[in-house]
């Protein structure tokens, strides 16, 4: 069965929320996703199969974080579906390879995969995505021993950056400074409208801070926090990359 999108968007922003004519891509994204559904549930498995890859292959904005490897993936299922089985053990072979998917299980079980069952491919897919499920958990128990923190104080500990800020911090084009305020870390230009503001943007994190454990009913919080802060005009003069057009993005919550 397919994967159905349930695309979380979680940007702050100083000025607004996300504006369709400032993400074509995305919206491009969404809309070849949503079309790709729509067929899929209208049994037109082969246009279905091909609209999935071309939602796969948009390069959205950086910022925001689609999941490609479900476009792949429901690919493989309408294309096995179709009767079209090179295209599907292609998509296979891809999230396998490429995508290093993990989800074993869940393709064994998927009922859209019966008719590849019996090809001599199947089972070279399945050991492919099972070696990375094996390497996907002692990547996950390294990764807990090594960031485990035993609970002897009240220090503000930052974990490692994800990978949606790394495509920001650790571009040599977009240089940052930062300072930490609370719980946050503040990444920011120091050519930024963010940077002449510093101030009043503390406050608002604080205060946005205090609503948001009120409302969890949470005493304290000590996990750290990523705030980056840019001028997306100024960056995209100076970067040939697209950035979001937003004020700021929140990584590490």
């Amino acid at each position: 069965m397919k994967v159905v999108q349930f695309i979380l968007l979680f940007f702050y922003s100083c000025t607004g929320v996300l504006a369709q004519s400032g993400f074509p891509q995305y919206y491009r994204y969404i809309d070849l996703a949503h079309q790709a559904d729509t067929l899929y549930q209208a049994g037109q498995y082969g246009r279905a199969a091909s609209t999935y890859i071309l939602a796969s292959q948009v390069e959205v904005e950086r910022g925001i974080e689609v999941a490609k490897a479900d476009m792949v993936y429901n690919a493989a299922c309408s294309y096995a579906l179709a009767g079209q089985k090179k295209e599907a053990f292609e998509c296979l072979n891809v999230l396998g390879q490429e995508y290093g998917y993990t989800e074993a299980e869940r393709m064994q079980t998927d009922a859209d995969f019966v008719s590849l069952n019996r090809d001599p491919q199947w089972n070279k897919v399945l050991a492919q995505i099972s070696s990375n499920q094996e390497r996907a958990r002692k990547m996950e128990v390294r990764y807990a021993e090594r960031t485990r923190v035993p609970d002897i104080n009240d220090d503000v500990v930052f974990y490692p950056l994800d990978n949606f800020a790394k495509q920001y911090l650790q571009v040599d084009t977009m240089p940052f400074l930062s300072v930490n305020h609370e719980i946050f870390r503040i990444y920011f230009s120091g050519d930024s409208y963010a940077a002449n503001h510093l101030e009043e943007i503390k406050r608002e994190l604080s205060a946005a801070l205090q609503r948001a454990l009120s409302i969890l009913h949470i005493e304290h919080y000590n996990r750290g926090i990523n705030i980056l802060l840019y001028n997306s005009v100024e960056d995209d003069e100076t970067d040939d990359r697209h950035t979001c057009t937003g004020r700021g993005c929140i990584s590490g919550a």
